[in-house]
């Protein structure tokens, strides 16, 4: 199982690898707050459904050929569960065509076990106490 951590404190970004307990540095960047793209604009009329106990609209999602750009309609893909009153993305399935096109990637993306307000316990994103940190090997 794979995620991320990005650190707003120190704009610092890893991989988790929780299996092997690895996180692998990314990326040092000025502190900003993440782009979650959890835009809420036009979901008024989108179905509603209850996910890990959080409201959400769902929406199709679609994948876009960036050789297109934004100008036209992207391939349907799946689906997306937003929250719109935590500005958050609970849970994504998507099915797209590899980069090849001759493989079918299913891909979910869900939050789980989520507690709207409280504070997690900070030792959960202690890196050093709890995986192997490793810097990203020169693509030189």
């Amino acid at each position: 199982m794979r995620g991320s951590l990005w650190d707003n404190r120190t704009g610092t970004s890893y991989t988790l690898d929780f299996e092997n307990k690895r996180a692998t540095f990314h990326a040092k960047e000025t502190p900003i707050l993440p782009d979650t793209g959890t835009s809420t604009k036009g979901t008024e009329n989108l179905p509603e459904e209850i996910v890990e106990g959080v409201r959400c609209k769902v929406e199709p999602t679609e994948i876009l050929d960036p050789a297109k750009g934004q100008k036209e309609n992207g391939t349907p893909a799946g689906k997306t569960w937003l929250s719109t009153d935590y500005g958050l993305e609970v849970k994504q399935d998507i099915t797209y065509a590899s980069r090849d096109g001759k493989t079918l990637v299913h891909s979910i993306f869900e939050l789980y076990d989520i507690h709207i307000g409280e504070e997690p316990d900070r030792n959960l994103f202690d890196l050093d106490r709890n995986f192997q940190v490793l810097m990203p090997q020169s693509q030189n």
